[in-house]
């Protein structure tokens, strides 16, 4: 193995078998300041070099063992010692062939003796300088390589003119989703993933690149039906003298920037055609209005000024309409919409909104089919926001259903949840817009019959509305002209929970819910009802952990300390009560709201429950939306 030491002088071996010519040898290395070891034959150069690790050898060809060639090559071959220089010398020059073969063994440069002993000390500098260059270029192209290698972009390296690829790093795999091998035999192989739009104008610009004219350009890949953008800048490498010895490209993955980019124009779209549909929406009224005046300052007909003024009645409502879904997206926006909820008949605001909208449903002649379940089933809700998100619906399915339709308003029960769909036959909606149907601005194409209008802020408001109850509502269609159906979906208020004084729940509190996530715990042995409650949480962006028993609930808490603990009474083993008392005992944990869920609901349980350091008591089984309002840190 070689000898591991600091050096501070450069270490030749003077291999000779000659003791003459070695000493002559060592002396005027030794004289110019190079540390010197020696070797008499070829076996024992090889070990040298092997355990001492020399800078060079300076190798005489003629030994008694092995011949200076052998040597050499065995030199060459041997991984520890292949990285030597060597200066092979020769006492007698046969010919041209001898140089030929010593340089083809591995020689680094081959001397014919006797040697003026300044050209015999020049060589071998101009040999160690020559080594030193190749190591600081070896370790630049090394940290080039680790840099290259390990970034996302991709980087090529070119002849110019021909266009033959020196290098591309891994990333190009990655980001192209083509084997690199490919590029060998045809360069422009990476054109195949350019989008088919866009390759002749990128393929025009790297034939430029090739002819030293740099570009910087966007644009897209196409990959198994997928686009990515990309973000590319072609230029010239200069060697020495300033002169494009190589050119270079670096091509980046700008989708997401794109995305953004593209989001932030729709947007800029939308609120133009917001302005555009809100100017044409309010100028609407104000023309029957003014004809309306005029004519009343004109006409003694009592008729006439009366229609005029039902006229103005009509309009001024209208106008009241536009203003109110105004400031209520604007409050919705700032989360400044606060709703008064209550225990509430299913059928109570659905049949309001039916109400309200009958006569616009009469005007376009729609006939309106209504199926109401014969339980008389309750959320707890806002009646006047609820009716509104109800209303709203039918509205949007008459004014996109033509004339004469078929509109049908269906209330189900899905588990403990409340379905409530509205359906038409009318234009439906296509695949391009169904995902942004509930954005703010958002309209689709009107039915043929009927000019579009609204300011494209119902659905907006449907979403909000309905989020504010602690439910979701989603829109279904086959496409256009094949109708839609849109569904809100609530929790079912459970006969026996402590809802019965009204909620004020303000969309501030919600908004704060969501964002800064409350730690809570669920603890019940019944593994559908926790997997259940647990995806509902999480859904409110509440950070969860759970337990099916007591005393790995006790553990758990110590780690997880939650904010609030939801816990199941009747646990195997140990009991909800006796969980509840061990967790006020502990240190951390003894302000950790405390919340029952009981099968039992009789006045002693809630009694036992209170006594046993619960803070609420539900019982079975209690909904999403009832919980919610106590899944707060303060108790």
């Amino acid at each position: 193995m070689p000898v591991e030491q600091t050096r501070t002088k450069t270490l030749i071996l003077n291999v000779d078998d000659n003791d003459g010519a070695r000493y002559a040898k060592s002396r005027i290395l030794r004289l110019a300041g190079f540390e010197v070891i020696e070797a008499m034959h070829g076996a024992g150069a090889i070990q040298q070099a092997s355990d001492q690790s020399p800078d060079l050898i300076l190798l005489d060809t003629k030994l008694p063992d092995i011949n200076g060639f052998e040597v050499c090559q065995m030199l060459r071959a041997n991984l520890s010692t292949s990285k030597i220089l060597i200066l092979q010398t020769s006492a007698s020059f046969l010919g041209s062939s001898d140089k030929i073969r010593a340089l083809e063994g591995g020689a680094d440069n081959y001397l014919v003796e006797p040697i003026e002993s300044e050209e015999l000390i020049a060589n071998i500098k101009a040999l160690l300088r020559l080594r030193q260059v190749e190591g600081e270029l070896s370790e630049s192209e090394l940290r080039f390589s680790e840099i290259a290698e390990n970034i996302d972009d991709v980087f090529w390296m070119f002849v110019p003119n021909n266009g033959q690829l020196l290098y591309v790093n891994p990333a190009y795999q990655e980001l192209f989703m083509r084997d690199p091998r490919t590029l060998s035999a045809d360069p422009l192989d990476w054109l195949n993933s350019v989008h088919e739009d866009d390759r002749d104008r990128v393929e025009a610009l790297f034939k430029g690149l090739l002819n030293l004219n740099p570009y910087e350009t966007e644009y897209r890949l196409s990959i198994g039906g997928r686009e990515k953008w990309i973000g590319e800048r072609g230029y010239c490498v200069k060697g020495e003298g300033g002169t494009a010895s190589r050119v270079a490209r670096v091509s980046q993955d700008v989708s997401a920037r794109k995305q953004s980019e593209l989001q932030t124009q729709t947007a800029d779209r939308r609120k133009d055609e917001f302005l555009a549909t809100l100017a044409h929406e309010l100028r609407n009224p104000l023309g029957p209005i003014l004809h309306a005046v005029q004519l009343m300052g004109l006409s003694q007909d009592l008729s006439q000024i009366e229609k005029g003024r039902l006229m103005i009645e009509r309009q001024t409502r209208h106008l009241m309409r536009l203003v109110d879904d105004l400031l209520d997206i604007s409050r919705i926006t700032q989360g400044k919409v606060n709703i008064r909820c209550v225990p509430l008949s299913v059928k109570t605001f659905v049949m309001a909104a039916v109400e309200a909208t009958q006569a616009f449903l009469d005007s376009r002649r729609h006939t309106l089919s209504v199926e109401l379940p014969e339980d008389d089933l309750k959320v707890l809700g806002d009646v006047t926001r609820l009716s509104q998100v109800i209303a709203n619906l039918l509205n949007n399915a008459a004014k996109y259903t033509v004339q004469g339709g078929h509109i049908s308003l269906k209330v189900s029960v899905v588990g403990n949840q409340i379905n409530i769909s509205v359906s038409d036959n009318g234009i439906g909606i296509s695949r391009e817009n169904i995902g942004h149907i509930f954005d703010l601005f958002v309209q689709v194409d009107h039915a043929s019959d009927r000019a579009q209008d609204g300011l494209g802020i119902g659905l907006s408001l449907v979403k909000n509305l309905v989020t504010l109850h602690g439910g979701q509502v989603c829109a279904k269609s086959d496409g256009v002209d094949r109708g839609s159906t849109f569904e809100v979906w609530l929790p079912i208020l459970s006969e026996t929970s402590d809802a019965e004084a009204p909620q004020v729940i303000s969309q501030e509190n919600v908004l704060f819910l969501k964002e800064k996530a409350k730690r809570v715990m669920v603890v019940d042995d019944n593994i559908d009802a926790t997997e259940m409650l647990v995806m509902a949480l999480k859904t409110l962006n509440f950070e969860v952990a759970y337990s099916y028993d007591g005393p790995s609930a006790l553990v758990l808490a110590e780690s997880f300390l939650p904010d609030v603990v939801i816990l199941d009474i009747g646990l195997p083993g140990m009991t909800g009560y006796e969980v509840a008392t061990q967790l006020r005992a502990k240190e951390g944990l003894s302000g950790t709201r405390l919340i029952a869920l009981s099968g039992y609901g009789k006045a002693k349980d809630r009694a036992r429950a209170i006594e046993a350091g619960f803070d609420h008591h539900f019982l079975k089984p209690a909904a999403v939306n009832d919980l919610l309002p106590y899944l707060t840190k303060s108790r």
